[in-house]
């Protein structure tokens, strides 16, 4: 139950044209299967390796640290990456 909501949810969210999605690459696929083609373009998968030091510039390199903490591997690197003031 709470997985098909959330499919409905994200596909209501995502038809708001201004809303981004940003997963880890592997992702991308699963996402694509549960909302509509014209939001493909919107969501971003960025991908993860085993590196040892955190990366905080996406800009330079679209790769983040794999860790188990998905704050510090995803959330960061992406605030930082586009906020101009943290």
């Amino acid at each position: 139950m709470y997985a098909g909501q959330f499919r409905q949810e994200l596909a209501a969210t995502l038809s708001d044209s201004s809303r981004v999605l940003f997963t880890q690459l592997g992702y991308v696929p699963y996402f694509q299967s549960v909302i509509p083609p014209d939001c493909y373009d919107r969501i971003i998968g960025i991908g993860n390796d085993r590196r040892s030091e955190f990366n905080l510039d996406l800009g330079s390199e679209f790769l983040t640290a794999a860790k188990a903490n998905m704050f510090t591997m995803l959330v960061l690197p992406v605030v930082y990456t586009i906020s101009k003031d943290i």
